[in-house]
């Protein structure tokens, strides 16, 4: 197992024409494995920011956490993309075409001085506290 990681950071953007946006989760591909979460405090946090579109936005994180955590590479794929999912590159392609809502930061090197699991993976994702 080696201990470096690809992250690349999601993004809400309220408004994409003032540049401001909000990080609200984290992709990572680690040893052919691809994780993703995203923290429903900070999505609470800009409610407001968001209006009706929060319960949109709240949606399609979780339709795509859920369909990330259930790719397998030892089972066929649901579409004959999956598996090209769980790379770099699929990656760096999120955060060229996201203009959007929701936005993905172009992949990042992570070097992790902890084994990546299921158990410890909530302080790489949110290691600092919402501010309200």
């Amino acid at each position: 197992m080696s201990n470096q990681a690809k992250y690349s950071i999601v993004y809400i953007s309220p408004d994409s024409k003032l540049g401001d946006r909000v990080a609200v989760g984290m992709l990572m591909l680690k040893d052919g494995r691809l994780r993703y979460r995203f923290s429903e405090e900070k999505l609470k946090g800009i409610k407001a920011a968001l209006g009706p579109k929060a319960e949109l936005i709240k949606k399609s994180l979780l339709a795509t956490q859920k369909y990330i955590d259930h790719i397998d590479q030892t089972k066929d794929p649901i579409f004959n993309d999956d598996r090209q999912m769980v790379s770099e590159a699929y990656l760096e392609k999120l955060s060229v075409y996201s203009n959007g809502l929701i936005q993905y930061q172009k992949p990042r090197l992570a070097l992790l001085t902890d084994t990546f699991d299921e158990t410890n993976c909530t302080p790489i994702y949110f290691p600092l506290p919402l501010v309200k």
